[in-house]
């Protein structure tokens, strides 16, 4: 939680897990989120300090010799568990089969003989070993950097309006410098929201507000509160606006899997309350980062 915590956390460059702000391990960062984290781990490999590459590289490349079948139109094709990876962080098709991360493939792990399963390619992977392949693509320059986010975990509820009023439930799941991307569950939620007349979600910001400016070990006293949720409330008084034609809809690599759509939303788009969201989850990113970079700088 601490500034040594952290600078511990940038010392160590494959790091899977986040580095934590609060004990409810609801608010974190983690390296492959700050493009100056980036840049400082492939100095660092060019220079031979922390050469983990090629340790890594032949872990990721035992996954060229683990074979899975899948059906195409009219015969049984074999593929690779790298080219499953591959195409899901590229965002490209499997050649062939002609599939992408969006769409269901049947699939067999035992043998060309099935049984084959009807699942989504995300299906086919694991969370950690996908880490590894981005950290790979991150270093050589072939993945392009993110400039800086926070990752979070708390509930906003909101309410629109088609012709009769409804509510969902969506999850904060990170902070950028420029908006708030969500997950959404709620099925069809674009279609819905398409038909919608406004979009208002209830957000309570008061604990960056008390945030701002803390250093990096008093952090943890505003986020280690009496608290059920991040962001969760019932407080009209929280309401804001948006247009639901300013919310971008966007699938991962595991959508299918895990049943979710992202959603972004620009601090600029959220109206209400005199822009104080857009100014205080905005500069406390800010803040974030700058204190972050300070740190990887000393960690390099």
């Amino acid at each position: 939680m601490s500034l040594l915590a952290l600078r511990e956390y940038l010392a160590k460059p494959l790091q899977v897990t986040e580095h934590f702000f609060s004990k409810k391990k609801d608010i974190s960062f983690h390296w492959a989120d700050f493009s100056h984290a980036c840049q400082l781990y492939r100095d660092s490999q060019k220079k031979g300090k922390k050469n983990i590459n090629s340790e890594l590289t032949k872990y990721v490349n035992t996954f060229h010799n683990t074979d899975l079948w899948m059906k195409a139109s009219d015969r049984v094709v074999t593929l690779s568990l790298y080219q499953i990876y591959d195409c899901l962080i590229s965002n490209t098709k499997l050649p062939v089969v002609n599939k992408g991360k969006d769409d269901l493939v049947e699939v067999c792990f035992m043998g060309p003989g099935g049984p084959f399963k009807k699942i989504s390619l995300g299906e086919c992977v694991n969370d950690a070993n996908y880490a590894h392949f981005v950290f790979l693509r991150l270093m050589d320059g072939t993945l392009p950097m993110r400039d800086f986010r926070i990752r979070c975990q708390g509930k906003v509820l909101c309410y629109y309006e088609q012709v009769l009023k409804h509510s969902c439930v969506l999850e904060v799941s990170q902070l950028t410098s420029e908006g708030i991307l969500f997950v959404s569950s709620e099925k069809n939620l674009e279609s819905k929201l398409s038909q919608a007349k406004n979009f208002r979600p209830l957000i309570d910001i008061k604990i960056f507000k008390q945030a701002l400016g803390a250093s990096l070990n008093d952090l943890g006293n505003f986020f280690n509160g009496e608290r059920a949720d991040l962001f969760y409330t019932h407080d009209e008084r929280c309401e804001y606006n948006i247009n639901p034609k300013d919310l971008k809809f966007y699938s991962g690599y595991d959508s299918q899997a895990k049943g979710v759509d992202y959603i972004f939303c620009r601090y600029e788009d959220i109206k209400g309350h005199n822009n104080l969201l857009e100014d205080i989850l905005k500069s406390f990113t800010q803040e974030l980062k700058s204190k972050i970079y300070d740190v990887a700088q000393e960690a390099a």
